[in-house]
């Protein structure tokens, strides 16, 4: 262009140059640049739950770099026909188009692939969601029936079952502020009345069934134990001397550590960043995951520091993954966890994402199936992270196994308190029993002092 402007003079005349000249460098300004940038997804596909037979829904994914830029779908691996956009628009859905979903972003640079959406197609019946039928069968028998227990005008958390003297359920009163009490017969009373702004809010039994709980309120702040009606802090700070936001949930592995989450709800406090301008003077720097053992506080440690808003959690059966909600969006996801016998943990993959609201209060059957709260029922998932079906209700906060074989799920919420009976116990009721086998000889040992089951007799067969 230099070489152009400079024989301007030859060719036109004078008082042309200047305008041919201002003409040329608008060329060179105004001349479209070639936008460079990493290829990157920069929002992920969000798994569904659907009804079979839903008219439309939609997948989308975005993704910045060098344009132009190329989508592609894939559905189990396998590329979709002219699925080449950033939005998968799937029609008239059929159970044959649940699956692992995923997009793949490419430009000159080359390509990218987004992180897996599951799609889940149910079927309704009656109270039920079925996204698996052969496996929803082995679980919960389509003519069971839902029985409401109580109702209470307050938010209920925390529900466990005690097996001792014929067995009953605590629970969290948190909107009273009170522990309660009440019998499969419908009896409900006060279990304990702590100190105001207690809030105690998930509870467990320790190995010899005493009562652990977490304890919100801005007046505790702590993980408690509970014997006798006396309550007393097993943990009440981290071991820099920083307090915690809100105890939340628990759970135990059967070397007697307690694990727990504290996801900043119901104390009233100033929380730390993105949900405050900074942290609050003397508090833990984030909302976490820890763990301890219940005779040696100063063993507690961060375990999980990545989460939004950690909130339930419950090991598999063999006490190998660890499963934790989060809370921090909706619809919110479960993540899973491998955890070594040292209890180091990795990991942190999203195992599914519940279809309605945040998951709350989870827990694992014998199986390794994962039965969590949703805002209109309990949804259950295949260890694989499948829909295997839903148990439609009101918003439910928290569930647990309970009865004589633990075949009983009990959940809670807001108002109610319901029940309704399954084909399958929870993964409680293996981890309190020790078994060794000798030949065919199996002996079983039971955790001090007792764990309110009845001995059940099982035919080893004879060898032959």
């Amino acid at each position: 262009m230099s070489h152009l402007i400079n024989f301007l003079p030859t060719i036109i005349h004078p008082r042309w140059r200047a305008v041919c000249l201002g003409i040329s460098i608008w060329f060179v300004l105004a001349a479209p640049a070639v936008v460079s940038a990493e290829l990157k997804i920069t929002s992920q596909p969000t798994s569904k739950m659907v009804a079979q037979g839903l008219a439309t829904t939609i997948l989308r994914v975005s993704a910045t770099g060098t344009v132009p830029l190329g989508f592609q779908w894939y559905f189990n691996g396998q590329a979709v026909t002219d699925a080449t956009n950033s939005s998968l628009v799937l029609t008239n859905i059929q159970r044959s188009m649940a699956g692992l979903y995923t997009a793949v972003a490419s430009d000159a640079s080359g390509s990218v692939t987004s992180r897996v959406a599951r799609l889940d197609v149910f079927v309704r019946t009656g109270i039920f969601d079925i996204g698996d039928p052969e496996e929803f069968n082995k679980i919960i028998s389509t003519n069971a029936v839902l029985t409401r227990m109580a109702t209470l005008n307050s938010w209920i958390e925390g529900v466990v079952w005690i097996p001792s003297d014929g067995g009953y359920l605590v629970f969290s009163d948190i909107g009273n502020d009170v522990l309660k009490k009440l019998v499969p017969s419908g009896k409900l009373t006060d279990f304990l009345r702590p100190p105001r702004n207690t809030l105690f809010n998930g509870n467990l039994l320790d190995l010899h069934e005493r009562l652990i709980s977490c304890a919100a309120g801005r007046a505790a702040l702590q993980v408690t134990l509970t014997t006798n009606g006396v309550t007393v802090p097993l943990l009440t700070n981290y071991v820099t001397g920083k307090k915690f936001y809100s105890p939340n949930d628990l759970a135990m592995k059967s070397d007697g550590s307690i694990w727990f989450t504290d996801p900043g709800y119901d104390s009233g406090l100033p929380l730390p960043p993105p949900y405050g301008a900074s942290i609050p003077t003397g508090f833990q720097p984030g909302l976490h995951v820890y763990r301890f053992f219940q005779n040696d506080p100063s063993t507690v440690l961060q375990v999980i520091t990545n989460m939004s808003r950690p909130n339930g959690l419950c090991f598999s059966p063999d006490e190998k993954k660890l499963y934790v909600s989060d809370t921090g969006s909706s619809p919110g996801p479960i993540r899973v966890f491998d955890v070594t016998p040292d209890n180091t943990v990795t990991g942190g993959e999203i195992f599914c994402t519940i279809g309605a609201g945040g998951p709350d209060g989870i827990k694992c059957d014998v199986d390794g199936r994962i039965w969590s709260s949703a805002e209109d029922g309990v949804e259950i998932f295949a260890p694989d992270g499948r829909l295997i079906g839903k148990i439609r209700l009101t918003r439910t906060a928290n569930l647990c196994f309970g009865g004589p074989d633990y075949k009983t799920l009990y959940m809670v919420g807001q108002p109610y308190v319901t029940s309704i009976p399954v084909l399958v116990p929870g993964a409680v009721s293996i981890k309190r029993l020790k078994t060794s086998l000798s030949g065919n000889q199996l002996t079983i040992a039971w955790p001090v002092p007792s764990t309110g089951f009845a001995l059940q007799q099982s035919d080893l067969g004879r060898a032959k």
